[in-house]
């Protein structure tokens, strides 16, 4: 016990080190936000590809959080079995919630009073 049996404390790395790591750990941490960002863009695009194939009606919208790195998806009634399956697999991925829209798209893109706003 006691003082005399303290282990030393290892040697500091050189200063250019230090920063050439802390350097490195800013890397990883961009490229980490990068991969982030690049699945829930990709989910986003997937999300609106099976959209446009005209098969799923009452989406609205779907938003990209960056702080969160996830995906909110505006829908209006019921999602369809094909849209169900594939949130299903983006959420391996990516975080996506899935919240009741007012208005689909398509409604908001037809609605002449809008026009006026």
């Amino acid at each position: 016990g006691g003082y005399g049996s303290r282990l030393p404390r290892p040697p500091r790395p050189p200063l250019a080190a230090q920063r050439w790591l802390m350097a490195e750990a800013r890397t990883e941490e961009l490229r980490a936000r990068y991969r982030a960002e690049g699945l829930m863009v990709g989910a986003a695009d997937r999300i609106e590809a099976l959209v446009r194939e005209g098969r799923c009606e009452g989406f609205g919208s779907v938003v990209l959080d960056y702080d969160d790195h996830s995906l909110v998806v505006y829908w209006k009634g019921s999602l369809p079995e094909e849209m169900v399956g594939l949130l299903q697999e983006l959420r391996r991925q990516v975080a996506i919630d899935v919240h009741e829209a007012l208005h689909s798209r398509d409604e908001l893109r037809g609605c002449r009073e809008c026009s006026s706003w």
